[in-house]
Parts: C-alpha cells; structure tokens; sequence
C-alpha cells in the first residue's frame, strides 16, 4: 500500500527441501517480492518540465517467485575431486512492473504498465578436479513478457517511434 510517500509489504517466503540420497535433494519454493521504484525512476513527472517535482504517481512493483530445484554432489575420495549439479525452474509473475513511459532529450519518465511474467530454467555445474582447481559453468534460459498493453514513447529530433505491447521482455 502507499500511505503518503512511505510504501510496505508483507514478504512471506516458504521452502520444502527433501533429501533423496546422501549426494542428492530436491527443493520447492514460494515467495513473495517487493521492488520501490528507484531515484531515477521517480525523478521527473514530464519530460516537457511542464510539471515538476517527483513521479509519486509509481507504485511498488510486488511479485510472486515459484521454483523447483534438484541439486546432485559427486566426490571421488580417492582423486579428491568433486562436481555437483544445480537444476532450477522457475515462474515469476509481477504487478505493477515499472517501465519507460516516455524518453526524450536525455529524460526519461516512468509508469506502471502491469502485469509481467517469467519463466526459465537454470543448469549449473561445477566440477574441482583437484582441491586448488575449479571450473564452473552455468546457463539460463528465460521467457519473459508483459501481460498487458501499454505505450512507451522515444522521441529524438530525427525519429519519433512508439512500442505497443504486449510483448517479450
């Protein structure tokens, strides 16, 4: 909620991990999120100066995270190496996200533009063949899009262009 300026949340966050073997688990979890809009964002209400001071107009962007996760460990005592494997999928979705509402002449301004939602995949490893010695590797695969329309405007002396949504992040 937004009590003149001050904005709160609750933020409860809640996991389940089992351990299916002594080298392997799995994990679920649920959370919630809280993003203020930061100093930039609320730093002009137009990119005109026709009206000035802060963009109290944004809200909080507030979010729900759902993950499901697998984490393996591999040890060889006798070569003294190891590797483990992390695997994640995950499903965001957010309200209220903050984006470019217009962007002329070096100012931007901000809006609220709904809904947006996520989702990917995320594959880790890392592997010590010896104690000193480690690489590690790690890739992720990510959708995201926003839910409902919206218009955000850039404007320069040599182009005018404008970008409906909805569309891929």
């Amino acid at each position: 909620t937004s009590v003149t300026g001050v904005q709160t949340c609750a933020l409860p966050i809640s996991s389940l991990m089992r351990r299916l073997s002594p080298n392997w688990q799995t994990y679920v979890s649920l959370g919630r999120s809280f993003e203020t809009p930061t100093l930039n964002e609320v730093a002009y209400r137009s990119n005109s100066g026709t009206v000035t001071g802060w963009n109290t107009s944004l809200q909080a962007a507030t979010a729900t995270h759902r993950e499901w996760g697998t984490k393996y460990s591999c040890m060889d005592e006798s070569a003294r190496s190891s590797c483990q494997v992390d695997l994640a999928i995950f499903d965001v979705s957010t309200n209220n996200e903050i984006a470019v509402q217009t962007n002329s002449g070096g100012r931007a301004t901000y809006q609220n533009v709904g809904h947006t939602h996520r989702q990917g995949l995320e594959l880790s490893h890392v592997w010590r063949p010896l104690p000193a010695w480690q690489w590690k590797a790690a890739a992720t695969w990510t959708r995201a899009n926003y839910e409902d329309p919206f218009s955000s405007t850039s404007r320069s002396e040599e182009h005018t262009s404008e970008l409906q949504s909805p569309m891929y992040l």
